[in-house]
């Protein structure tokens, strides 16, 4: 681990400011676009850079899906096409606040698959910390409306909750991939290309409409596909091999207490006390499953997603 941490800490400060304002400009941009258009228009970008670089890799890129057809099929369609789809869907009838919330729990999932995958060993604290979190949890999504008990919304809380539940499927075949010597770059690349290609299924009147208005463009391809997803992703990683394991938790934590100030301050979101609560809870449960029990930065990477 390099001694001068500084660099590693601004990028992490960096990631997280955009990864919280991408909840509330994603609920922004689904005021014009169906969910699966928006996330078409987000991924359009990424998905030409990729199909351009795996052209360049083309051999590489057909070894790979060779040797791992399952593998490279599962994560694209779980971290890229999963995540995405479940969070915009879920966030048509959710605050940002609260999407970001629930995906901060990604870790929690992640932890849970690798202990059942035997790639963890199971721990009392880290498990105490999940109880926590799922309490909180709960509590956000009983009371995250301020309405009451509300079936709707507690149905597209649900939808959501399916986006950290992909990643962390996608964490853990990503891993195994990784572990087993697979170029990061060329994976990376293969599951934004292969995950990318069922949102093509979802062009409507409203992706053609999205084209013709450059502010649109600008703020779901250009910030939330290129920024907040391809650059957010690799900028990520690599703080985290330049960061220690508790450092990272705090910034994981830092995300979603950041989309709530971005959903109050530009789309006049309300927070009731009941859903402070149950999001410090749920904070808290996240900090001590990513604390605890770790000793290496590698460690430490399982987030919620990249937004």
């Amino acid at each position: 681990m390099s001694k001068d941490r500084g660099p590693a800490l601004l990028v992490l400060c960096g990631v997280a400011l955009v990864w919280s304002g991408a909840f509330a400009a994603l609920k922004f941009g689904l005021s014009t676009l169906s969910p699966g258009a928006a996330v078409l228009l987000r991924f359009l970008p990424v998905w030409l850079i990729c199909a351009v670089y795996l052209i360049h890799r083309r051999r590489e890129f057909v070894k790979l899906v060779k040797g791992h057809p399952w593998k490279v099929v599962s994560a694209s369609l779980l971290g890229v096409a999963g995540y995405h789809l479940f969070l915009a869907f879920g966030l048509a009838g959710v605050t940002s606040a609260a999407s970001s919330l629930i995906v901060a729990c990604g870790s929690l999932f992640t932890y849970i698959f690798s202990v059942a995958a035997r790639t963890e060993k199971p721990r009392f604290v880290r498990f105490a910390g999940i109880a926590l979190a799922l309490g909180g949890l709960f509590v956000v999504l009983r009371y995250g409306s301020g309405a009451g008990f509300d079936l709707k919304y507690l149905g597209y809380a649900l939808v959501v909750l399916g986006a950290p539940l992909a990643w962390s499927g996608y964490t853990v075949i990503g891993k195994k991939m990784l572990d087993s010597g697979c170029d990061i770059r060329l994976l990376t690349a293969t599951t934004f290309f292969l995950g990318g290609l069922p949102a093509f299924f979802f062009i409507d009147g409203t992706f053609f409409e999205a084209l013709a208005a450059p502010g649109t463009l600008l703020l779901l391809g250009g910030y939330l596909g290129l920024v907040a997803s391809l650059a957010g992703y690799f900028a990520w990683n690599w703080a985290l091999s330049r960061s220690d394991p508790s450092q990272v938790a705090a910034f994981i934590v830092l995300i979603p207490a950041l989309a709530h100030l971005w959903g109050y301050l530009f789309l006049g979101e309300q927070l009731t006390w009941l859903a402070a609560v149950g999001g410090a809870l749920v904070l808290a449960g996240v900090l001590v499953v990513n604390i605890a029990g770790r000793n290496r930065p590698s460690e430490s990477g399982a987030t919620g997603g990249s937004v």
